[in-house]
C-alpha cells in the first residue's frame, strides 16, 4: 500500500513539472524568446508531454530556425495525432523548400577532389622515400647515404602521418539529397525511425555498414541508405 501511494506521488510530481515546464515555455513563447522556448518545448516532447499546439509551435520554431526536416517532423506528428488533411499542403511546401536547398554536384566533387589532391601527395611521398631508400642501401659506406638514411626515414614518417589522416578523415558530413526513411538498423527489413530525412537536411554520418550509414542530427540518430547521402567535408 504504501509503494501505491509513493508511486502515486511521484507521478503527481512528474505531472506538476511538466506543467511547470509547460507554462514557463509558453510564457518564453509569448515574450518572443524562441530559443528557450524550444528547449522547453523539446524536453516536454522527449517526457511525452504533447499538445497540439506546442506541436504547432515546434514545427515554427524549426522552419524560422532554417530546420525544416523537423519542422516538417513536427507537422507530421500534428497529423497522425490529431488528423488535419490542411498540414499536406504546408508539408509540401517544405519539402520543395528542401529540395531547393539541396546542394548540386559541387559538394561530392570538391570531396572527391580533395581525396584526389591526397592521394597524389602520398603517391609522391612514397615515390621519394623509395628512392631515398635505396640511395641509403647502394651508398652504406659513404657520407651522403646517412644524410639519404636521415630523409627517408623523415619522409617515411611523414607517409604514416599521411596514412592515417586519410584513414582518419574520413567524410562525417553530409547531406540528404532525396527523401529517404530512417532505420531503426541498417535493412529495409528494420522498423523505421520516427523522423523522416527530408532533401537538404545536414546529418553526421557516425558508422557505417555495407549500403548503409548512421546518420545522427538534431538529436535523433538512425541509418538511411547511402544513395540518400551525398558527402560534404572530410571532418
Amino acid at each position: 500500500m504504501g509503494l501505491i501511494l509513493l508511486l502515486r506521488s511521484l507521478g503527481l510530481l512528474a505531472q506538476t513539472d511538466s506543467e511547470g515546464l509547460l507554462r514557463q515555455a509558453d510564457e518564453a513563447f509569448a515574450y518572443a524568446q524562441y530559443s528557450e522556448a524550444l528547449r522547453g518545448y523539446e524536453a516536454l516532447y522527449a517526457q511525452g508531454v504533447v499538445t497540439e499546439e506546442m506541436l504547432y509551435r515546434l514545427a515554427w520554431l524549426h522552419e524560422q530556425a532554417g530546420e525544416v526536416p523537423l519542422a516538417i517532423f513536427y507537422l507530421r506528428a500534428v497529423q497522425v495525432r490529431y488528423g488535419g488533411d490542411r498540414i499536406e499542403a504546408k508539408i509540401g511546401a517544405l519539402m520543395a523548400q528542401s529540395q531547393a536547398r539541396a546542394p548540386t554536384g559541387g559538394a561530392w566533387s570538391g570531396y572527391r577532389q580533395a581525396i584526389y589532391r591526397q592521394q597524389n601527395l602520398l603517391h609522391g611521398l612514397l615515390l621519394v622515400s623509395t628512392l631515398l631508400t635505396i640511395g641509403l642501401w647502394l651508398g652504406v659506406r659513404q657520407p651522403i647515404g646517412g644524410w639519404l638514411g636521415l630523409a627517408g626515414a623523415l619522409l617515411a614518417l611523414g607517409t604514416g602521418g599521411i596514412l592515417l589522416e586519410q584513414h582518419w578523415n574520413r567524410p562525417t558530413q553530409a547531406v540528404v539529397i532525396q527523401p529517404t526513411a530512417c532505420y531503426e538498423a541498417p535493412g529495409f527489413a528494420a522498423p523505421y525511425q520516427h523522423l523522416p530525412l527530408a532533401p537538404g537536411a545536414t546529418v553526421t554520418i557516425t558508422d557505417q555498414q555495407d549500403i548503409w550509414s548512421q546518420v545522427r542530427w538534431a538529436t535523433f540518430s538512425g541509418w538511411v541508405p547511402n544513395h540518400s547521402l551525398r558527402p560534404l567535408t572530410l571532418d
